[in-house]
């Protein structure tokens, strides 16, 4: 038994299916949110990550706009459809009355962090943005990007597990030089696992026991198609 997280699949079906293979069934995974929202296969991704066991889902910017849209918050059907909701749009569209609603109540019940002590003792906070210094803020949770320009004010021995912002993005704002995968940020206390997946063909797993970290790529599941 091992313990991952993964984030921001954004409906690629792909990248989903890697993972889930990869996993054993006794594996824990935490899931960072935004499994919807710019490709196809978003609400058969939400549905599998919530029903999966020995699994926990933290909700992301993503699952607020579908909630806030389908719930009919003003102008909240604009900004999800903008920020790519279309496809999950669609979908819900065509799924039953009380499916989507039963769907709904599931992803509102979401957290918005967790927490892991790998075998080494190392205290992993994870949440959607990166957010952690005012835990009882949601909204920060799943949409603050100024904690990435905040250092030193992290515990020693704690490290800041997160999504939301494509890493080529990230390593831009603050002046790293962006790699292939995961960044590893604020003198070594925040890692940064969105790959950008919608938009580079790859994805991010990391193992939280070793804190290393397995890459996807989607020419690699279609080659094996």
């Amino acid at each position: 038994m091992a313990t991952y997280t993964c984030a921001d699949l954004h409906g690629q079906g792909w990248a989903w299916d890697a993972i889930k293979d990869r996993l054993a069934p006794s594996d824990y995974l935490y899931f960072l949110g935004d499994a919807i929202d710019r490709g196809p296969y978003g609400v058969r991704i939400m549905q599998e990550i919530l029903n999966r066991p020995n699994t926990t889902y933290i909700q992301g910017n993503h699952e607020q706009m579908m909630l806030d849209g389908m719930y009919g918050e003003a102008g909240a059907i604009d900004l999800w459809t903008y920020n790519g909701g279309w496809p999950t749009q669609k979908v819900l569209a065509n799924m039953a009355e009380e499916g989507v609603e039963s769907l709904l109540q599931e992803v509102n019940a979401l957290p918005f962090y967790a927490e892991y002590t790998n075998p080494d003792g190392i205290r992993i906070i994870m949440t959607h943005s990166g957010y952690t210094f005012n835990m009882d803020d949601w909204y920060k949770m799943i949409w603050d990007r100024a904690h990435y320009y905040k250092e030193g004010t992290i515990p020693t021995n704690t490290l800041i597990v997160h999504g939301h912002t494509p890493t080529p993005s990230l390593c831009r704002a603050i002046g790293e030089v962006i790699p292939e995968g995961m960044v590893w940020y604020d003198s070594g206390h925040k890692i940064d696992i969105d790959l950008g997946t919608a938009f580079t063909g790859k994805v991010c797993l990391l193992n939280l026991d070793t804190l290393e970290e397995e890459i996807f790529y989607e020419s690699d599941s279609l080659d094996a198609e």
